[in-house]
C-alpha cells in the first residue's frame, strides 16, 4: 500500500499526480484473463489505450473483423467494418414468362452461395442500406422475334423497377424450334433494409412468351446458362 496514493478521489498505483480514478504507473496483469472467443460477436466491446495509456472501451466492429457471425468479403462502410452480404443463385428448372405484368422469377432459386440467408424463390432483401452490385446473365428462347422483353430486379415493395434490360429479340436461325438469346446486366444500385426486391421479367405484348433457359447445350454437353448474384460494395 505504500505506492498507493490519492488525489483529488483518484487512486494512483506507482504515481502521486493520478488523473483518472485509476492511474497506474505500470504494467497490468490479470492471471485469468479467457482466450475463449466464442461469446465475443460483433456489438462487443474491445479495450484500447490513448496516446496518454488511458483505457477506452470501443465497438470491436468499428476496428477490424476480429469476428464475424458470416462468411464472406470483408468491406470497410467508412466507419466500421462489415462481412458484405453477397449471393450467388442458379436456376433449378426453366421458366416460361408469357404476361405483361412482372412476373417473379421463381425458379431462380439453386443457391451456390447466400451468405446472409435472405435469399428465397427470386426474391430477397438486404441487411443494411448500402450499395451493391447486382449481375443478371440469363439465355431465353422463343419460336418467335419478341419486342424488347424486360429482365431485371423489382422493388415489390414500391412497385417499381430498379434495374433491368430490354433489348429485342433478334436470334435467327429459322422459324421453326427455340431461338436463343443472352442477356446480361451489370449494375451498381442503392438498396434499402426492410424493401422487399426480386429479379423478375416481363413482356412487352400480351401475345408474346419465353423461357428463361436453366441450361445451355453444345458439342461438349451441357451446363448452366442462367444466374444471378448480388455483392454489398459499401
Amino acid at each position: 500500500m505504500g505506492n498507493a496514493q490519492t488525489y483529488n478521489g483518484n487512486v494512483g498505483i506507482n504515481t502521486e499526480n493520478p488523473t483518472q480514478t485509476l492511474d497506474i504507473n505500470g504494467d497490468v496483469k490479470g492471471s485469468k484473463l479467457t482466450t475463449n472467443y466464442s461469446n465475443l460477436s460483433s456489438t462487443g466491446l474491445v479495450v484500447m489505450a490513448t496516446t496518454d495509456g488511458t483505457l477506452k472501451s470501443i465497438p470491436k466492429n468499428k476496428i477490424s473483423p476480429l469476428v464475424t457471425e458470416n462468411t464472406g468479403t470483408i468491406i470497410s462502410t467508412g466507419t466500421e467494418y462489415v462481412v458484405a452480404q453477397e449471393f450467388n443463385i442458379d436456376m433449378s428448372a426453366d421458366q416460361t414468362i408469357n404476361s405483361t405484368t412482372p412476373q417473379v422469377i421463381t425458379n431462380m432459386n439453386t443457391e451456390a452461395f447466400d451468405n446472409m440467408a435472405l435469399y428465397n424463390n427470386g426474391s430477397f432483401q438486404v441487411n443494411a442500406d448500402g450499395t451493391y452490385v447486382i449481375v443478371i446473365s440469363v439465355q431465353i428462347s422463343a419460336n418467335t422475334t419478341l419486342t424488347n422483353p424486360f429482365i431485371g430486379v423489382r422493388d415489390l415493395t414500391n412497385n417499381t423497377w430498379i434495374c433491368g434490360v430490354n433489348d429485342s429479340f433478334t436470334a435467327s436461325n429459322g422459324s421453326t424450334g427455340s431461338k436463343t438469346q443472352n442477356y446480361f446486366i451489370y449494375s451498381g444500385v442503392d438498396l434499402k433494409k426492410g424493401t422487399n426486391y426480386a429479379f423478375a421479367a416481363r413482356t412487352a405484348n400480351s401475345s408474346e412468351s419465353f423461357t428463361i433457359k436453366k441450361e445451355a447445350t453444345d458439342s461438349s454437353g451441357n451446363g448452366l446458362v442462367s444466374s444471378v448474384t448480388l455483392r454489398r460494395l459499401k
